[in-house]
């Protein structure tokens, strides 16, 4: 270890634990990935592909087939389940897209129940 962080572990070791454990989550909080950030590329269309409708890049799931399931309140593991080859970034970006295009994707749904 560096002399820098011998040091830093003394004086934690002097602190209460309550502000050793708030120290520990600081620290950690710093080094967590951060969340993926969702590419354009991720949401795709492609006419001639489901219709013309947005899918996740590289499949035939159209987007509004999983905001159906994330609407109807099914978690994330079950609406992975129920599409095996998507991945949870693929989940992410579909809530992604689904936030910036809310009324697009709902028209969408509103013309396959019809």
């Amino acid at each position: 270890m560096t002399a820098f962080i011998d040091r830093t572990l003394q004086e934690a070791r002097q602190l209460p634990e309550s502000e050793r454990w708030q120290l520990v989550r600081a620290l950690l909080s710093d080094i967590s990935p951060r969340p993926r950030v969702v590419s354009e590329e991720s949401i795709q269309q492609t006419p001639g592909v489901a219709g013309g409708r947005p899918c996740v890049a590289n499949t035939r799931i159209p987007v509004s087939h999983v905001v159906y399931y994330l609407n109807a309140g099914e978690s994330d593991a079950e609406i992975l389940a129920v599409f095996p080859s998507l991945r949870m970034m693929d989940l992410s970006a579909v809530k992604a897209y689904y936030a910036a295009n809310k009324a697009a994707v709902d028209s969408e749904l509103r013309e396959e129940e019809e």
